[in-house]
């Protein structure tokens, strides 16, 4: 059962993750998401952030204190290239609220530029696709079993690119833990 509250931020009766190590990656794009993943299970939130007001960050405390007070964090930190400057401004706010809900809670992110986990995620795949198709494949090349858990777009019937995104990044980050753990 699927719940959207009023500010845009969809719930589902899920489960919190169980694994030993919780990792979550941030997508704080307009269409961005929240996804945890402990090495078998993804939970995620789907997160517009282009609401005119800040309770959002009430809800991102919500989340963050049920669902992923023990976890460890990675939050894109994208730059507002290319976007004019009310675009900008809407993207820092939003970057601005997902901060202050995680700095209310007493997480601190691990910054990550895209080229840097993108190069990661990227690798083996094809170079004549675009960058979100980039992703894709490596999802379903290396995680094939996490396919089905990413879900589509209403309309378009396509894997939602902001969890898309948001699940590689957490990805990521649980690899880079876990070979941080090995290197001890």
């Amino acid at each position: 059962m699927k719940k959207t509250g009023k500010n845009g931020l969809e719930f589902l009766n899920k489960k919190s993750l169980s694994g030993a190590l919780k990792v979550v990656g941030i997508d704080p794009g307009s269409s961005g998401a929240v996804v945890g993943y402990d090495g078998k299970n993804i939970l995620w939130f789907k997160m517009p952030l282009n609401e005119k007001n800040y309770s959002c960050v009430k809800t991102l405390i919500k989340i963050f204190n049920l669902y992923f007070s023990e976890a460890e964090i990675f939050l894109e930190e994208a730059k507002p290239y290319g976007m004019n400057a009310k675009g900008a401004f809407t993207y820092g706010k939003g970057v601005g609220a997902i901060e202050s809900a995680l700095t209310l809670v007493g997480l601190t992110p691990t910054l990550v530029a895209p080229s840097q986990w993108t190069k990661w995620a990227h690798q083996g795949t094809d170079r004549r696709l675009n960058p979100k198709e980039r992703t894709l494949e490596a999802l379903k090349g290396r995680y094939p079993h996490l396919v089905s858990k990413v879900p589509t777009g209403p309309r378009s019937g396509r894997l939602d690119e902001g969890i898309l995104d948001a699940l590689i990044l957490s990805i990521y980050g649980y690899e880079q833990l876990q070979d941080a753990f090995i290197d001890i």
